[in-house]
């Protein structure tokens, strides 16, 4: 069973954590508009796969 709304969730919310971390441990500072340009990127390519993927898990191979 497809859940888009946690897949949504998962991506706006895991994507940029990562970028943040990442730039934390580096000790780079990110621009201000990165962080929710990448939640709304990972928000729909979590989306799309979570739609994509649906078809190929429910049918039996």
């Amino acid at each position: 069973m497809a859940r888009p709304r946690l897949a949504i969730l998962g991506g706006a919310i895991g994507g940029p954590l990562s970028y943040y971390a990442g730039a934390e441990l580096a000790g780079v500072t990110l621009a201000p508009w990165l962080l929710p340009a990448q939640a709304l990127v990972w928000a729909g390519l979590c989306l799309w796969l979570c739609k994509r993927l649906s078809g190929h898990l429910a049918s039996p191979h």
